[in-house]
């Protein structure tokens, strides 16, 4: 089984990330942080609160729970449902 990851040839740290977080400073610290490990991510705060009409095509999107709140579910579940069917993680600091 791991020899099949291994061997793989699409590596998930060279998918595409949309780190959809309002805060600047957030924002930019994970774009910055996931790109020197190879990432393909952008930071897009106009997404914060979801894909909205045009969505950007990502293989994973990164949530801020603590922006969200009680919308976390929903807001995921918009986004799961565009054509890319991303990933979707949240972070936030729990308060």
């Amino acid at each position: 089984m791991a020899s099949s990851i291994a061997s793989s040839s699409a590596s998930p740290i060279a998918s595409s990330i949309v780190i959809a977080v309002p805060t600047v400073g957030a924002g930019l610290a994970l774009q910055d942080a996931l790109r020197r490990a190879g990432a393909q991510a952008t930071w897009c705060a106009e997404h914060a609160d979801g894909p909205g009409a045009a969505p950007p095509h990502a293989a994973v999107v990164v949530l801020d729970a603590d922006h969200l709140g009680a919308r976390l579910p929903e807001v995921a579940g918009a986004w799961r449902a565009t054509a890319a069917l991303p990933g979707v993680v949240a972070i936030g600091d729990g308060e």
